[in-house]
């Protein structure tokens, strides 16, 4: 696994931890950084702001999953694919 996914997969469970006691709205970069253990300069340089985090999230699962459906995936494949991911972060997914 890449640098930039490790730094990715640290902000997306330090997000999905936040989000168990607040809402988005209510998160602030320095303490996604602090929760991650990811400086601000690295997590500005993967991302816009606070609220495209889940944004990333979800074009990272799909693109393994929904976005590969006729490429390599079959529809049933895909779906399945997507749920068992999208499970593994129901937090960030319910919350958001």
């Amino acid at each position: 696994m890449g640098d930039k996914q490790e730094t990715c997969l640290k902000i997306y469970r330090g997000l999905e931890k936040l989000l168990k006691t607040k809402s988005l709205s209510n998160i602030k970069v320095v303490e996604l950084c602090e929760v991650s253990g990811v400086p601000r300069s690295t997590f500005y340089s993967n991302f816009r702001d606070i609220y495209s985090v889940p944004q990333c999230l979800w074009d990272d699962l799909m693109g393994t999953t929904l976005y590969q459906i006729g490429n390599n995936l079959t529809w049933d494949e895909g779906h399945r694919k997507m749920f068992r991911r999208l499970l593994k972060y129901q937090t960030v997914f319910t919350r958001v």
